[in-house]
């Protein structure tokens, strides 16, 4: 008796490996520069929202200068992650319960960015917006991963786990 043929595939396509490896070091950078506009918003803390916009273009302080790749970095990383929400297969019809979760997060991160930069940036905010960073870090490489975890297609039932042991005899 054989055992039956499977057959492991990484991505559907070399692209999608590159997008996920780009988006991935997008989401880093986001991380990397909102680490920068944090200690800029509370080294250097703004007394009105004008004022803040005038720092970020006219200071001689290399924090507050960089302070807009946040917004920008963000962005990008916006769009990788509603990428992955659109590429996340659906089952019998449905989304899943992660995509769903991931939309939440994403609009909730956008919300409170904006909310931050209004406010100029109290620190409380500040921690709940690093807390649902967070967790849409986790949510966004579980769902890059899902995109890229060899998909085995076999003749049997599907098993979560493959067996490695048969290429090395019995």
């Amino acid at each position: 008796m054989s055992e039956p043929q499977r057959r492991v595939s990484l991505a559907r396509s070399q692209a999608e490996i590159v997008v996920v490896a780009f988006g991935l070091l997008e989401t880093v950078s986001v991380g990397i520069t909102g680490s920068v506009a944090a200690l800029g918003d509370t080294l250097f803390p703004a007394v009105s929202l004008r004022a803040s916009l005038i720092q970020d273009f006219s200071s001689e302080n290399i924090l507050l200068r960089l302070r807009f790749l946040h917004s920008m970095a963000a962005a990008t990383a916006a769009i990788y992650v509603l990428w992955i929400i659109l590429k996340t297969p659906k089952s019998n019809g449905r989304v899943s319960n992660q995509v769903v979760m991931l939309a939440g997060l994403l609009i909730s991160q956008i919300c409170l960015g904006i909310l931050n930069v209004l406010l100029l940036a109290p620190v409380g905010l500040q921690l709940v917006h690093l807390l649902v960073a967070e967790l849409s870090w986790v949510l966004v490489v579980i769902a890059s991963a899902t995109l890229l975890l060899p998909a085995v297609e076999s003749d049997s039932e599907p098993t979560l786990i493959a067996d490695f042991t048969a290429p090395f005899g019995e």
